[in-house]
């Protein structure tokens, strides 16, 4: 459903017969493979742009022109893993900005968001990811704003990621029937 409607897949899972099976399923992974290349293509540019900036900036802004609204989230959840900083990834079609934000847990992007509803179409989502629908012309407002509410959330924070360790298992645990067990669970 990223660059096409995702109706091929539940044809693929309905259909009865063999050769409109394989059809879809080519279909599908054809599509799936132009998503992973525009989505590294989108996402090493937005790295790039980022890259050549003095310093990281609280909030990560980035917009392209023809970019699929589909791999937009995908860019903004690598951008978030790469840099640890919330993220927004922009494309811009004509007149109109369609975005996908993600975060980090220390920054509520809904409530930042909503700091800046005026400036949009519509917009939703919750404290991790969202995204919006904007005139272009709000482009430059919006980017001064957010980058206002984002050094204000994020002031005097640490910004990196933590991993939470539920247990410290030491590695001769992991054997026997513990280690049969732990095998039946795998995928």
């Amino acid at each position: 459903g990223r660059l096409d409607h995702a109706f091929a897949s539940y044809q693929l899972l309905t259909t009865t017969c063999e050769n409109e099976a394989e059809l879809l399923a080519a279909k599908i992974e054809s599509l799936n493979r132009q998503r992973r290349e525009i989505t590294k293509d989108a996402t090493s540019k937005a790295v790039d742009d980022i890259m050549a900036l003095a310093s990281t900036p609280p909030i990560l802004l980035t917009h392209q022109e023809g970019l699929s609204p589909g791999v937009s989230g995908l860019v903004a959840s690598r951008l978030v893993d790469e840099f640890y900083r919330p993220s927004v990834v922009m494309a811009i079609d004509g007149d109109l900005v369609r975005a996908s934000a993600r975060s980090i847990k220390e920054f509520n992007m809904i409530a930042a968001l909503s700091k800046c509803a005026d400036l949009f179409i519509k917009f939703g989502g919750h404290d991790q990811a969202a995204g919006f629908l904007m005139d272009r012309h709000n482009l430059p407002t919006f980017g001064q704003r957010i980058t206002m509410i984002a050094e204000d959330m994020l002031q005097g924070l640490q910004l990196q990621p933590t991993i939470q360790i539920d247990a410290h298992v030491p590695l001769d645990a992991m054997k026997g029937n513990t280690f049969r067990w732990l095998n039946i669970l795998e995928p």
